[in-house]
């Protein structure tokens, strides 16, 4: 049952055990992962298994993967119930919050989650097929400095602490604590000035055609659009010609949502994460 709810649930997991030898491999090796990532619990009716949840402990939160309830089963409130009893389970050991992951586009578990009081955490970027109208603004006095990986690593770790501070308070220790992913691997770091005040920290990385680019910035500066858009000028100097498209991403939701408005004259609209953090803090 668990092999069946990674194959239809965790889109990641799916496609690594795409062929026959890599699906076998797969089957032998989940037991192992799932006895060393966390603790499983199974739903039961009349002595039938009927849904399956695991949970991890974490510092200061239970994370809960792979929830899935067998098919005739569904829209019966085992989910629900499921749900209920982990967290039940995370509030005995002493922890005050709950996280998941979400697959986009997968809204009867999101309508179940959000339900139970669970809130997507900084989930949406922006993006944009078309670079030219970058040269329509230009502020003067930015520029960017190169960073070496130790340097960017720690401007980072600096700046994207500082974003969660200020863009998404509800969230920010616990994420910083229990759900930081850390520097993006591969790509290229600057840190960026507005003539000589050092205001954030750049990534550039992704492929030519595709581009991705991560802001993180103090939040004085997160509305202004010339400042956004001389920076994608300036990072994307020499990759006009071969882009079909660029992401922007930022430190904190209230970024984003300062940069949307701002963004849209130059073509550039919300997605969301293929992978979505949802969080609940528990009452103690």
């Amino acid at each position: 049952m668990a092999y069946a709810n990674m194959t239809g649930v965790d889109r990641e997991f799916t496609r690594s055990i795409s062929g026959p030898i890599a699906h076998t491999l797969g089957y032998i090796a989940l037991p192992i992962y799932l006895f060393t990532a966390g603790r499983g619990f199974k739903a039961m009716v009349d002595g039938e298994i009927v849904g399956c949840a695991y949970l991890h402990m974490r510092r200061i939160s239970g994370f809960v993967f792979n929830v899935n309830v067998n098919e005739p089963f569904r829209r019966k409130g085992i989910g629900r119930a499921l749900m209920e009893h982990l967290e039940r389970e995370v509030r005995a050991m002493g922890r005050r919050w709950v996280g998941l992951h979400l697959d986009d586009g997968n809204t009867p578990a999101q309508r179940l989650y959000e339900e139970l009081g669970y809130r997507n955490y900084h989930h949406q970027f922006l993006r944009s097929r078309d670079l030219t109208v970058l040269h329509q603004l230009e502020l003067p006095g930015l520029h960017t400095r190169s960073l070496t990986r130790f340097e960017g690593h720690r401007m980072w770790k600096q700046y994207g602490d500082l974003e969660r501070r200020e863009g998404d308070v509800w969230a920010a220790r616990v994420v910083r604590e229990d759900y930081d992913e850390g520097p993006p691997s591969g790509g290229a770091f600057s840190a960026c000035y507005l003539d000589s005040e050092e205001i954030g920290c750049a990534w550039l990385g992704g492929k030519k055609s595709r581009p991705v680019v991560s802001l993180l910035l103090r939040s004085a500066y997160w509305n202004r659009r010339a400042l956004a858009a001389t920076l994608l000028h300036i990072l994307l100097h020499d990759r006009h010609d071969q882009t079909e498209a660029i992401d922007l991403q930022t430190g904190s939701s209230a970024h984003h949502e300062a940069l949307l408005p701002l963004m849209r004259d130059f073509g550039f609209t919300p997605h969301n994460q293929a992978r979505i953090l949802m969080l609940k803090e528990l009452e103690i």
